[in-house]
């Protein structure tokens, strides 16, 4: 019997964040209960409607008090707890916040919060008061964190079911919050890596960006793709996200442009990567954006399972072909023949002739191989139904299926000799062999293990060493 063990997870499983890119100060960021959104909408410091945006100067400002409103949009009452907490980058680039306030290293452990458990009556909401103390030894740049909602003591907003077990999980809300500090602001970013592939039907892009400035960055892109045919598809301003400060990310996208990936062939993609980042003061002094980066990647796009399949048909085809091949040199081992006595003068077509049978099947019959000479035979065996079986092995299936690989793989990884033999014709002499081999005779006859007042004779085979004495 199977047990079911019921996981609590009080903190982010499942949906982290429901963050917008653009935000809107007409929409609070919320679950289906509970929502949180910038208090004051009139407040110098909030900038962005659906996030808190602070750009000061920390000489002149050590200490920000603003507000945020709580609601609850349900029909029920309900009890909160809200936090203030780091910020970090999920994996992809995605924007997150830490579980627990406990870790927070920077600008949420600057963060005094008026309350931390509110309750809220059914459809109400409440304004509640925090003030950011910035520390002396603040560094100049960008401080982000957010602040978090989180029910307690109600219903988990789903249970997942997997493999026996149960995972009760509970919505987090968060709310964006952005402090810069004003002073030696810099602005330098590096793309460390990109690749440009294919998943499924798609074309990815996958970019490591590297931030050196103190400032969060905008990526945006402008790409082009081109083929062995021109350009094949632009994508402009596309938005990769944000990169922390002093912080790597790898980010990877789903092309923007033309849905279907190419069927087949080679790919070049040039990127160029730009800092979109703006303050949203227009009062505030900014170094300008650093110059853009244009980087490339080149892809070959295979179609898998097409490919795949071609392969198995021409694999089937091919064992076809050796299978009917090895029974026919089973057949040809079990063939009856006669002995012929190879007579001076004789030539393989006219005995195939004289048989009335084809050349060609007589020279697989005898294992003769081109040229098809008959140099250095005395018999063949030909086919008649009176004559007797050869006392030869019938070759085996699988050895006559890979034979052909095997030896196609010998040749590849075979070792070229460090020589090549040449053959002395009827007519050669000394000086002609020199002239043949820029050797001279002496040189020849020693690399050959031979006396050197050796003459050449008609027949006589010698090893010539491939690299040649230049003369």
């Amino acid at each position: 019997m199977k047990q079911t063990l019921c996981q609590i997870l009080p903190l982010t499983l499942g949906i982290l964040w429901l963050f917008t890119l653009i935000p809107s100060s007409a929409i609070g960021l919320s679950s289906n209960r509970v929502g949180l959104r910038p208090g004051n909408t009139e407040s110098d410091y909030t900038h962005s409607g659906g996030w808190l945006v602070y750009e000061v100067d920390p000489a002149k400002v050590t200490e920000i008090k603003d507000t945020t409103k709580i609601m609850n949009l349900s029909d029920n009452q309900v009890v909160v707890k809200l936090e203030a907490v780091d910020a970090i980058l999920a994996g992809g680039g995605g924007f997150a916040l830490l579980d627990n306030k406990s870790e927070n290293e920077n600008l949420g452990s600057w963060v005094t919060l008026e309350e931390t458990t509110i309750t809220l009556p059914p459809q109400s909401d409440k304004l509640v008061h925090f003030t950011i103390t910035i520390p002396k030894n603040a560094e100049v740049g960008d401080h982000i964190g957010g602040l978090t909602i989180q029910e307690i003591d109600s219903p988990a907003d789903s249970t997942l079911k997997s493999g026996g077990t149960s995972v009760r999980v509970r919505t987090r809300v968060g709310l964006r919050v952005y402090l810069t500090l004003l002073g030696d602001i810099e602005r330098n970013f590096k793309i460390r890596d990109r690749k440009f592939y294919g998943v499924g039907d798609k074309m990815m892009i996958q970019t490591t960006v590297e931030n050196l400035g103190n400032i969060r960055t905008d990526m945006r892109m402008d790409a082009r793709i081109y083929g062995i045919f021109g350009r094949y598809d632009t994508a402009d301003n596309v938005n990769f996200g944000q990169t922390f400060p002093k912080k790597t990310v790898t980010y990877n996208i789903s092309w923007p442009g033309k849905k279907d990936r190419p069927l087949f062939g080679p790919y070049l993609a040039i990127m160029t990567f730009r800092d979109a980042y703006e303050p949203m003061s227009k009062t505030v002094a900014m170094p300008p954006a650093p110059k853009p980066v244009t980087v490339w990647a080149i892809t070959f796009f295979i179609p898998y399972t097409q490919t795949i399949v071609v392969l198995i048909l021409a694999f089937l085809v091919w064992f076809f072909m050796q299978l009917r091949r090895w029974r026919k040199t089973v057949a040809l081992a079990r063939m009856r023949v006669v002995a012929y006595k190879i007579k001076k003068g004789d030539h393989l077509m006219d005995i195939a002739a004289h048989y009335e049978i084809g050349w060609k099947f007589l020279a697989q019959l005898n294992d003769i191989k081109p040229p098809y000479s008959l140099h250095g035979l005395t018999t063949l065996y030909v086919p008649d139904a009176r004559g007797k079986l050869r006392d030869i092995a019938s070759p085996q299936f699988w050895g006559s299926l890979f034979a052909p690989i095997i030896g196609w793989l010998k040749k590849i990884f075979k070792r070229t000799k460090p020589y090549f033999t040449i053959v002395i014709d009827k007519g050669d002499t000394k000086k002609s062999v020199e002239q043949f081999t820029n050797l001279t005779w002496t040189e020849l006859m020693r690399y050959n293990h031979l006396a050197s007042t050796t003459r050449p004779k008609t027949g006589m085979e010698l090893k010539v060493p491939r690299r040649r004495r230049q003369r």
